[in-house]
This record gives structure tokens, sequence and C-alpha cells, in this order.
């Protein structure tokens, strides 16, 4: 860990972190028992309590990091309630940032560099039924969060998606994209001026490619603007190259299982 010692800069923008590494590190992330929340929202709101509203006029003492540094990082979360579980594994990653206000729940990134990251997502039953609608908002998650990222490359990534609930034997004929059953390979991502708004997610999408296990190949995707929110995904000026095919246009995605063939000759809802 390396931070700013300056009287000055600890008067004007309170303790600045120029550089935190953590090599080997596991989080584990879980909801509250009153499911409003996180552990790590819980974290945040002792480190820094909102202040009462006499007390806001003034500048709460701020602690800032300019640079945080993965080696070898496991991060997990398991929500009992909906029976997700959630296992991510980076072999190295960097971020460096711009400005962070923790109380405020605001940050801006120059970059986030990720290399070799595993991202597995399980869905299991539950004891008691979890109604669907339930899950498109969360309170206390991220809905207050502003997240301003320039850019944003990742390199050899692996992606594993298993939705047991819905579909406990994977239907799918040879060949074709099952969305309940996935794992990607050799993904390469780069976006920028990705942006977290109120659960809202918005970028440029530069390029994605990745190998899927039944076959299927990505050459690039790419859009001039992507928006992501609960209610589906639009792609504007959308790029679609695959080694037999290619698409442009403008795609709108409902909240629903597409299905592609490896080929892309067809396209189902």
């Amino acid at each position: 860990m390396r931070f700013d010692p300056n009287p000055i800069t600890l008067f004007r923008e309170g303790l600045v972190v120029n550089q935190v590494r953590l090599e080997g590190a596991q989080f584990n992330l879980k909801k509250l028992p009153d499911g409003k929340g996180s552990n790590l929202q819980e974290l945040l709101n002792r480190l820094f309590p909102e202040s009462p509203e006499k007390n806001k006029a003034k500048n709460p003492f701020q602690v800032k990091l300019k640079r945080l540094l993965l080696r070898k990082t496991r991060f997990t979360q398991f929500d009992p309630a909906t029976g997700n579980f959630l296992r991510v594994y980076l072999d190295r990653g960097s971020v460096d940032i711009d400005d962070m206000n923790l109380p405020q729940k605001m940050l801006k990134v120059r970059e986030i560099s990720l290399r070799n990251p595993k991202l597995r997502v399980q869905s299991y039953f539950t004891d008691s039924p979890f109604p669907e609608e339930a899950l498109e908002e969360t309170p206390g998650d991220t809905a207050l969060w502003k997240i301003a990222v320039e850019e944003l490359d990742l390199r050899s990534g692996v992606f594993q998606l298993d939705n047991f609930r819905k579909e406990p034997i994977p239907l799918n004929a040879p060949g074709e994209l099952n969305y309940r059953h996935l794992k990607a390979n050799d993904i390469f991502l780069r976006i920028q001026d990705f942006a977290l708004n109120n659960s809202t997610f918005s970028g440029q999408l530069e390029n994605l490619a990745l190998k899927e296990k039944e076959g299927f190949v990505l050459t690039r995707l790419a859009s001039r603007e992507v928006i992501i929110h609960s209610r589906g995904a639009q792609l504007n000026g959308m790029k679609l190259i695959t080694p037999k095919s290619e698409l442009g246009d403008t795609l709108t995605l409902p909240t629903a299982t597409m299905r592609i063939s490896r080929s892309l000759q067809t396209v189902s809802f």
C-alpha cells in the first residue's frame, strides 16, 4: 500500500492512497438477513455513515484510492432467497481511478484491465417460491451507485452459466446456443465510456469476441451505443460478425431467451 503523506493533500482531498495491491484475496459477498443490501454495503455504511442534516454542508474526511492491483483474486456471492450463486476468479487485474466518493456512491475510473477472468453463474431451486419480478430490482445493491469508466479491456476470459432452476437438463439441439447452459472461452471484450446509473448500463462496445462450447464462434460484436436495463437491451449501430455471416442494424432484445443457430442463419425468440 502506498499513500500520499502531504499535509496539504490531506487537508484538501483527505487520505489519498496511491496504490493498493491484493494477492490471493477472497471476497465473500452475501445479502443481509433482512434482504436489504449486502455485507459490503453494511461495511461502507459503517465506514462512511450518513451525516445528520445540519452537518451535511460540511466536507467530511475523504479516503481516495488511485490505483488497485489484483492478483489471483476470488469473489463469491450466494443468495439463498433466489438460489443464485456467483463465482469469479481473476488472474490479473488493475483499476486506475480518477475520482471516488464512497459516501455518495460515486466512482470515476479511467481504465479497467482484466486478464484471464473466469466467471461462473449458477441458479438452483430454493425451498420457497421466489417471484421472477423481484429479481429485476434489488434494493440496496446497485440502484444508487453512479459509476463511469472510460475504458474496459478484458482478455482471455471464460464465462459459464447454468440455470438449473429453469432447465435442470440442457434441452438444446446440437450446435444451438442455449442461454440457460452456456460456456464461452477466449473472451475478448473492449468497452468505451461505460456508465452505470440507477441500474441502467450504457456504453460503446468496441469489440466482443468469444468461442462457445457448442461450436458457435463470435468473431466480432460491436455497437456505437449499448443500453441494458431490467426490461431488456438495445444495441444501436450494431455490427455482428461470425465466420459464416455478418449482420448490421439496431437490435432490441426483450428480457427473454434468444437462441441462435451455429451458422447464424436463424434467430428465434
